[in-house]
């Protein structure tokens, strides 16, 4: 019989806030996962106006597993099929101590669940 592996739970931080990235804002959104004891840089938002134009996933080397890019809140053509829809793309953060799980998948990037946030 085979063993199932459960879930990893990781500590996630992200910056800016979400919050802070009202219709206001232009720049990124970056996310990392605390990986024994070091930083690893998750995913990239880029930011226009408060709305996400483009995504880019990591892989655990921290090098670009795909990219998107979005347009009228849409995904556009150009964009890889892995790509998440807009609706997901804004990243809700929590208050400090929140845990979230990950799961690495076989392209090396990570798939989040924000659903298993835990307070500590």
């Amino acid at each position: 019989m085979l063993e199932r592996h459960r879930p990893m739970c990781v500590i996630l931080y992200t910056y800016p806030r979400s919050h802070t990235t009202d219709t206001h804002y232009n720049g990124r959104q970056n996310q990392w996962f605390l990986d024994e004891g070091n930083f690893r840089k998750l995913n990239i938002a880029y930011i226009r106006n408060g709305l996400v134009v483009s995504y880019d996933n990591l892989n655990i080397n921290s090098e670009i597993a795909y990219y998107c890019n979005y347009e009228d809140l849409s995904l556009k053509s150009d964009s890889d099929m892995r790509c998440p829809d807009y609706e997901r793309l804004k990243i809700k953060t929590f208050p400090p101590g929140c845990y979230s799980k990950s799961v690495l998948n076989n392209s090396g990037s990570y798939s989040l669940s924000f659903e298993d946030c835990v307070i500590k």
